[in-house]
């Protein structure tokens, strides 16, 4: 009958293992198996102690206990308490309450793993020792894990400014979502005054932001590249873009001329039509009234009225019987 169940047991446990399997790293500033874990998610911390008789559930006490850094000796936080048949969520930290669990049935066969959901940020870089109390009440510190809390950045983006001052151009790289803190680099690009990077931590999610800014010449970098890693991961995430075809033309030298077509075309061209429209629509009335004194430039200077012409004859008589 034992056995029976202990091989149903073991059923259960492989199915359990294959739908909630952890992803476990190397780390070497962690102690004992490190288990990476995505925030907001479930995680279960695997201990399997071996041992020669079934566990008695009513005759031994396990707890999990944590703390922050390897260089504390103490393991001051309660994480979950089994103590010979219950469960003590009184004596959990606050941190840690009504997001751990166990799975009573699996204590007989030694698997004492911890599942704990949803995983916070704040469960970041957290050592975790699990100790068993056996019933000659020796206790004995079975399994050791490091949790590291993640969260994938996205990929970052780039873009180009081009400025209109001796042909320089920023690169603005952001990127978010990602926890814990990322690295930023450039490569590509050759600069002599480093890159204006801000890493900051959003306060209602705990989830990392970046925006970096590059300042180069230009002409001198046909493409540059921005790289985001997570340490915890490790992944790394890259985005590069082509200069050339960004800032073509941005600079005075070139970018000069290109405006003043621009404005040719814009500007000049609808004025000049305007002229044409006019002068053709000055032809055409000219052409519909032949007769009329506005068309006529053959004889600007006005004729004389009959009175003034008398006047003018008497004025040259005289004039000739003087002499």
């Amino acid at each position: 009958m034992i056995s029976s169940m202990a091989v149903l047991l073991a059923l259960l446990l492989l199915l359990m293992v294959e739908f909630g399997k952890p992803e476990i790293h190397n780390d070497p500033d962690a102690e004992g198996t490190v288990v990476i874990a995505t925030i907001g998610q479930s995680v279960n911390l695997p201990c399997n102690y071996t041992l020669h008789t079934p566990l008695d559930p009513l005759r031994v006490r396990i707890y999990w206990q944590g703390k922050k850094s390897k260089q504390q000796n103490d393991y001051e936080q309660v994480l979950h308490v089994f103590n010979k048949g219950r469960e003590e969520p009184e004596r959990q930290d606050e941190q840690f309450r009504d997001r751990t669990s166990i799975q009573l049935q699996l204590i007989p066969l030694g698997l004492l793993s911890l599942r704990i959901a949803p995983v916070t940020p704040q469960d970041d870089s957290t050592h975790i020792i699990t100790y068993l109390q056996m019933p000659d009440n020796s206790v004995r510190s079975i399994c050791k894990t490091t949790l590291r809390a993640v969260a994938r950045f996205q990929k970052p983006e780039v873009s180009v400014v081009c400025l209109k001052t001796e042909g320089e151009v920023l690169l603005v790289c952001t990127s978010d979502g990602g926890f814990p803190k990322p690295t930023v680099s450039w490569t590509g690009v050759n600069f002599s005054t480093p890159p204006d990077t801000n890493v900051t931590l959003n306060s209602k999610n705990s989830s990392y932001s970046i925006n970096s800014i590059l300042r180069l010449n230009g002409t001198q970098h046909p493409r540059g590249t921005c790289t985001v890693t997570n340490p915890a991961l490790p992944e790394t995430l890259s985005t590069s873009v082509r200069l050339s075809e960004h800032c073509v033309g941005a600079t005075p030298e070139s970018g000069t001329p290109t405006k003043m077509v621009i404005m040719c075309v814009v500007v000049v061209l609808p004025a000049l039509t305007c002229v044409l429209l006019f002068l053709l629509k000055e032809t055409e009335l000219c052409h519909s009234h032949s007769h009329s004194t506005r068309c006529h430039t053959e004889d600007p200077i006005p004729a004389l009225h009959q009175d003034e012409e008398t006047t003018l004859q008497g004025a040259q008589s005289q004039a000739s019987d003087n002499t």
